[in-house]
């Protein structure tokens, strides 16, 4: 395999219809490109164990080698399933390529707590977005559930498909938009497709 080389770790596993690949960038830059893998493969088809998102992808073959298009950022990782024999189509797994520059979200963030120990009754209003461990000293052994939200208006620009950046994301986060779940981001990149 020549993953490796391009900083990405794996596991490999024969099956009845071709292998399954679990793919993952430890490393610390994006990989973005075509990767070799050492298998034959006919087709081939992604799965997002973040998002649960799944498709046939783009493929190819060069030098007898079988070659998938991917693209993960720093801490992400991918299911890759070849198929030796067989033509997989149906659905095409999502190419996220940037639309336009990134844009903030910006506003008063509200905070609030549940299921606390101990109970924090208090409610805050942040400039920015910030880990509550910073806000006081009870909120620093805290064991609960907070809860962030922003008001914000759909940002301008056209996209088939909106991608949110939690940034830097201490454990997990349930994302909720218009009152309606999204999804949990629990690992690095900390970003879900919102639609």
């Amino acid at each position: 395999e020549t993953l490796a080389t391009e900083g990405l770790r794996y596991i490999r596993r024969k099956n009845d219809t071709g292998f399954h690949y679990l793919i993952s960038n430890l490393d610390g830059k994006e990989v973005n490109g075509w990767i070799s893998l050492s298998v034959p493969a006919k087709s081939i088809v992604l799965f997002d164990p973040l998002s649960g998102v799944s498709g046939a992808t783009k493929m190819k073959t060069v030098d007898n080698k079988s070659q998938v298009y991917l693209h993960l950022k720093p801490g992400q990782s991918i299911i890759v399933k070849t198929f030796t024999a067989k033509n997989v189509s149906g659905k095409a797994f999502p190419d996220y390529n940037t639309a336009g520059q990134p844009v903030e979200l910006k506003g008063k963030w509200n905070l609030s707590f549940k299921d606390s120990d101990p109970v924090i009754k208090e409610q805050y209003t942040l400039d920015e977005l910030k880990s509550w461990t910073t806000l006081s000293d009870d909120l620093k052994v805290f064991a609960g559930t907070g809860n962030y939200s922003l008001d914000f208006n759909m940002p301008e620009g056209k996209a088939d498909d909106w991608l949110l950046n939690l940034g830097q994301l201490c454990e997990s986060a349930k994302v909720s938009i218009d009152g309606q779940k999204v999804g949990t981001v629990w690992s690095l990149p900390f970003e879900i497709p919102v639609g």
